[in-house]
């Protein structure tokens, strides 16, 4: 896959919603009987880009403070979705020691890779700061944990929604109807090539979280260090 290419064409279908606010709000945000939780493996920002995504949410609350915004504790880029959010799961329906060894023995194997951060895109949905791997080390490393888990036997939903291969990180959602969406759309527009950062990735964290990965309702369970 083309990242740039993919992101564009994300950004071209949702700029005509975002535009006649035809946009898809998901009412599960507040609710306090969503108990979703599934097993994800995840890499934070830096603190040097997590600042920048930080100061760009803060652009966004201007014009729409009702919408749902990621703090900086929660933002993350997806490495893999071991097990999708359901309701009913738990941790204590997994062998957890298994599957930290099987990340463990992958992940450890895998060589420290760049993530530039530059520009956004959006969906009906959400709206994404837009991740380019260097190399192909994080699609080599998704395709290997990918192979282990296959042959592993260990209970997983990889691939069940989509498969991944992007490698941006969901800052907002929307959750009402735009009240100031031409201001909302422009800033958008402002940081479409805007440069957020980059990062060595040499460490990335096995959760149990939420639909919205928010960190006071997950668990952060263990990290791998890269080689």
């Amino acid at each position: 896959m083309h990242l740039a290419t993919h992101y564009t064409a994300m950004w071209r279908e949702a700029l005509p919603r975002l535009e006649s606010n035809s946009i898809a709000t998901d009412p599960l945000i507040d609710d306090p009987n969503d108990h979703r939780l599934g097993l994800t493996l995840v890499i934070r920002p830096a603190a040097e880009v997590k600042q920048r995504m930080v100061e760009f949410v803060q652009q966004l609350q201007g014009f729409e403070p009702d919408q749902y915004y990621y703090p900086p504790s929660d933002m993350h880029v997806t490495l893999l979705t071991l097990i999708s959010c359901y309701e009913g799961f738990s941790l204590d329906q997994v062998d957890l020691d298994a599957y930290t060894q099987l990340l463990a023995g992958v992940v450890q194997e895998a060589r420290p890779f760049t993530l530039d951060f530059t520009g956004i895109t959006a969906s009906a949905a959400t709206v994404m700061v837009q991740g380019f791997p260097r190399s192909e080390a994080l699609q080599q490393l998704r395709s290997r944990l990918r192979t282990a888990f296959h042959v592993s036997g260990l209970p997983q939903t990889i691939d069940k929604r989509y498969v991944l291969q992007t490698a941006h990180s969901t800052v907002a959602r929307f959750r009402a109807p735009l009240q100031q969406r031409q201001r909302f759309v422009e800033a958008l527009q402002q940081y479409r090539q805007h440069v957020f950062g980059s990062m060595q990735v040499e460490q990335v964290e096995l959760v149990c979280n939420d639909w919205y990965h928010r960190a006071a309702v997950g668990q952060r369970l263990t990290e791998f260090w890269l080689a």
